[in-house]
């Protein structure tokens, strides 16, 4: 049986919540210390996010789910950048008025 959706206050509580853990989720350090480091904060979030939710959680869909937002915001953010480079770089037209 699937789960539903995610609403946008369950998506604002999970993205509330890695900010609360962003110093260990977000290290570039992946050695067998970090990454249980990792997995207990993540198992943290998850309690946290099961706590104020009514919809429970696995910490695996958790993982996916900001997983997944990540993603979805870098692909947004280099379609603006996109965007905004070709109007930079689309050469000027100078009108001559006689």
């Amino acid at each position: 049986m699937s789960k539903t959706n995610f609403s946008v206050q369950e998506m604002e509580l999970l993205v509330n919540l890695v900010e609360k853990y962003k110093h260990i989720l977000n290290c570039k350090i992946s050695n067998a210390v970090f990454n249980k480091k990792k997995e207990e904060a993540w198992d943290s979030l998850a309690t946290d996010f099961n706590a104020a939710s009514l919809c429970k959680r696995s910490r695996q869909q958790l993982q996916n789910k900001f997983k997944n937002m990540k993603k979805e915001s870098q692909k947004k953010e280099a379609l603006i950048k996109s965007k905004y480079l070709k109007l930079v770089e689309e050469p000027l037209i100078y009108c001559v008025h006689r």
